[in-house]
């Protein structure tokens, strides 16, 4: 099947102990899982940006961050504390603060100092439908 992706030192020290640091839903296998299917991805030189909606401490997005090649992006959207707009009452223990603190786990040190790359976007109002 292919795909045998030489590991960086980032995403092997997140694979093997840094997501367990992390609070959130995912198991060891389902994180090896995803790094399977995207070296299979890299062998067939298949490509493009990623994104998580609902990254709750940051756990599934970190490695989806470090699987990233070349120009890809990784893009991660929650309401985190704004859960007046949340309409169906899922994921409400999501914390800006502690994804800040995570993003340092699983992110290669220049990247993380200052969270230079990280842009937080947030609606000023929104209204519950």
């Amino acid at each position: 099947m292919g795909g045998e992706k030489i590991l960086t030192a980032e995403l092997r020290r997140y694979l093997k102990h840094g997501h367990k640091f992390v609070e959130g839903w995912m198991l060891t296998a389902a994180g090896k899982m995803i790094a399977t299917l995207s070296a299979v991805q890299e062998a067939r030189h298949i490509g493009g940006n990623v994104a998580e909606i609902g990254i709750h401490h940051g756990k599934v997005f970190i490695l989806l961050y470090l699987l990233t090649r070349g120009e890809e992006r990784a893009v991660s959207v929650d309401l985190f504390a704004n859960q007046t707009v949340n309409i169906d009452d899922s994921g409400a223990a999501g914390d800006l603060d502690k994804f800040r603190a995570n993003h340092s786990l699983g992110m290669p040190m220049p990247i993380c100092g200052g969270l230079s790359y990280m842009r937080v976007t947030a609606p000023r109002s929104m209204a519950r439908r």
